[in-house]
C-alpha cells in the first residue's frame, strides 16, 4: 500500500507530487568497532567474574579488576595505545578468577653493602624504569626502603605488588596466582658504588587461568577482537573451538583473537601452528618487557584503530617496552617469524645512534597464523586485510538486505522472483562499486561478470549467490632495478 500524504478531500482533476528523501541501499553503513579483553582480576576488585563491562578510564578498570591485576593493566595499555594512535575501538573487559590451586610468582630485590658514593640506582620492572636516589653512607636497609618507596609511587602501573622493605629485601609479588607472573621482568640497569642490588625469582608462578567462562560470556555479543592475557597451548584449543562456532554461517559473529608471546620465535611458532587460522593473530617480540596480555592488547587495539578493513599496519608504532638492541629481531628473524604465521614486533631504533626508543615498539607486518591449507603452503589469508575485508562485505550485505528486503521495507514480504534477483544483483553491485571507490576492492567490472544468482534447488525460498571480489592489499615491498649508465 502506497501512502502519498495527499489529502483525499481534493477532487479536482490534477496531478500531485510528494517528495521524500532517503539514502539508497547502495550506501555503506558505518560499523562500530569493539574489542574485549580477558584477564585475571584480583580479589580486591568489585567486578563479577564472567560479566562483560564497558571500560571508560583506568580508574574504573582499577576499581573493577583490582589495581595492578593483569586485566586492569591491559585496560591501561589499551587506553595508552588509543592516546598514541588518536583513535580506537570501544573497549570492553571480562574478568576471570585466578587459578585456585596455583602459586603467585615472587621476585625479590636484595641490597648488599652500604653506599660509598652519591648516585641513582635504576630499577626496571616490566619495562617501567625507576630512578632511586642514594646518598653516601646509606645502609642496605635504607637503600631497600628507598627502592620500595620509589616503586610504590607508581604501584597502579606495575604488574607486581610492592611490599615495604623488610631489612634489606624488597618483595615483588604477582597480584594473582599463575604462570603469567613468570613473564614479569625485573632488572637493575644501574648500580651505585658500595650498594649492590640483586634481583631473584624466589617463587615460581604456577597454575593457568581458564578463559572459557569469559568466551562464553562474550559469545552472544558483537565483538571484532578478543584479547587473551594467556599464551599457552590450552588457549589455542579454546580459541579454535570458539571461532568454529562464531564463524559459522548461521552464527555470523566474526571476531579475531589476539595473543602475545614475549618468548622465543620457536615458542610463538608452536602456538601459531596449532591455530593456523585467519582469525588468530600472535604478536611475537622476544624479550619484550611488557606482559603477554599487554602485547596482545596493543596489537589488537592498533588493528581496530583503523576502520578500513584492508588497512596496512606496516610500521605501526605501539606503546610497548622493547628489549635491548642486542635482542631485537634481526631482518632474518623477522622473515622467520612472518613465515611461521607470527606478527613480529621490533624496536624503534635511531638510525644514527642505534639507540632503542624506550616505550615504543613497531609492528613489522600484521600476519595471521593461517599459513597452510591441507598441509600445503597457503598465502591468501596470511594478510589480515583479506579476511577482514570479507567480514566487512558480509556485514554490509546483511545491512543492505535488512534495508531493502526485510519486513520493514516490504510490508507484504519479499517474493523470490526474477525482479527480486535483479534487485539483489543491483544491491551487490552497488556495494562492490562503492568499495572499489574507497580502494578496498579492485577489478569490480571483471568480478561482476562472474556473479551468479540462482534459486536453490532444494531449500524453497532461497537464492544462492556466488560472489567474487578482489581485495586491495597493502603495499609491503618495492623492488627496484637500477640500470646505471656512465
Amino acid at each position: 500500500m502506497i501512502t502519498t500524504g495527499v489529502s483525499t478531500s481534493l477532487r479536482r482533476p490534477q496531478t500531485f507530487h510528494q517528495f521524500t528523501y532517503q539514502y539508497a541501499a547502495r550506501a555503506l553503513v558505518p560499523l562500530p568497532l569493539r574489542i574485549a579483553l580477558i584477564g585475571a582480576m584480583r580479589s580486591t576488585g568489585t567486578a563479577v567474574a564472567g560479566t562483560v563491562y564497558e571500560i571508560g578510564d583506568s580508574q574504573q578498570s582499577d576499581l573493577l579488576f583490582g589495581e595492578s591485576s593483569e586485566l586492569a593493566l591491559m585496560c591501561r595499555l589499551a587506553m595508552k595505545t588509543g592516546a598514541m594512535l588518536q583513535f580506537g575501538p570501544r573497549l570492553y573487559a571480562v574478568a576471570i578468577a585466578e587459578p585456585g590451586g596455583g602459586t603467585a610468582n615472587v621476585k625479590t630485590l636484595t641490597v648488599g653493602g652500604a653506599a660509598s658514593a652519591d648516585g641513582n640506582a635504576l630499577v626496571t620492572v616490566a619495562g617501567r624504569q625507576f630512578s632511586v636516589g642514594i646518598r653516601t653512607g646509606n645502609s642496605a636497609n635504607t637503600v631497600a626502603a628507598a627502592i620500595s618507596d620509589a616503586l610504590k609511587t607508581r604501584q597502579a602501573e606495575l604488574p607486581v605488588l610492592v611490599s615495604a622493605a623488610v631489612g634489606a629485601v624488597v618483595t615483588l609479588t604477582h597480584p594473582t596466582k599463575g604462570v603469567n607472573g613468570v613473564d614479569v621482568t625485573v632488572s637493575i640497569d644501574q648500580q651505585v658504588a658500595g650498594a649492590t642490588i640483586t634481583p631473584a625469582n624466589t617463587a615460581v608462578g604456577a597454575g593457568v587461568t581458564d578463559h572459557q567462562a569469559a568466551l562464553d560470556a562474550l559469545a552472544p555479543l558483537p565483538f571484532d577482537g578478543i584479547v587473551f592475557a594467556n599464551h599457552v597451548a590450552a588457549d589455542i584449543t579454546e580459541i579454535n573451538a570458539d571461532l568454529a562456532a562464531r564463524w559459522g554461517y548461521a552464527e555470523k559473529r566474526w571476531r579475531y583473537y589476539f595473543l602475545g608471546e614475549p618468548g622465543t620465535i620457536g615458542t610463538a611458532t608452536a602456538l601459531a601452528t596449532a591455530a593456523n587460522h585467519q582469525a588468530v593473530v600472535i604478536a611475537s617480540m622476544e624479550g619484550c618487557k611488557n606482559t603477554a596480555g599487554e602485547m596482545a592488547t596493543a596489537v589488537a587495539f592498533g588493528v581496530f584503530s583503523r576502520e578500513r578493513p584492508n588497512a596496512n599496519y606496516d610500521g605501526m608504532k605501539v606503546p610497548l617496552y622493547p628489549p635491548a638492541a642486542a635482542t631485537v629481531y634481526t631482518p632474518t628473524e623477522v622473515e622467520t617469524a612472518i613465515a611461521a604465521g607470527l606478527t613480529p614486533l621490533t624496536a624503534d631504533i635511531d638510525p644514527f645512534t642505534r639507540n632503542v626508543t624506550d616505550g615504543v615498539a613497531k609492528i613489522e607486518r600484521l600476519i595471521t597464523t593461517k599459513t597452510t591449507q591441507n598441509a600445503t603452503p597457503f598465502e591468501v589469508l596470511r594478510d589480515l586485510a583479506v579476511s577482514r575485508t570479507g567480514v566487512y562485505i558480509a556485514q554490509q550485505l546483511d545491512a543492505a538486505y535488512q534495508a531493502r528486503f526485510a519486513a520493514g521495507a516490504n510490508p507484504d514480504g519479499t517474493l523470490l522472483t526474477n525482479d527480486t534477483r535483479d534487485q539483489l544483483r543491483d544491491m551487490i553491485e552497488g556495494i562492490l562499486r562503492l568499495m572499489q571507490d574507497l580502494s578496498i576492492l579492485r577489478n569490480v567490472d571483471t568480478d561482476l561478470a562472474l556473479l551468479n544468482i540462482e534459486p536453490d534447488s532444494i531449500a524453497i525460498g532461497r537464492f544462492n549467490v556466488d560472489l567474487v571480489y578482489t581485495v586491495v592489499v597493502g603495499l609491503h615491498q618495492i623492488a627496484f632495478v637500477h640500470r646505471v649508465q656512465v
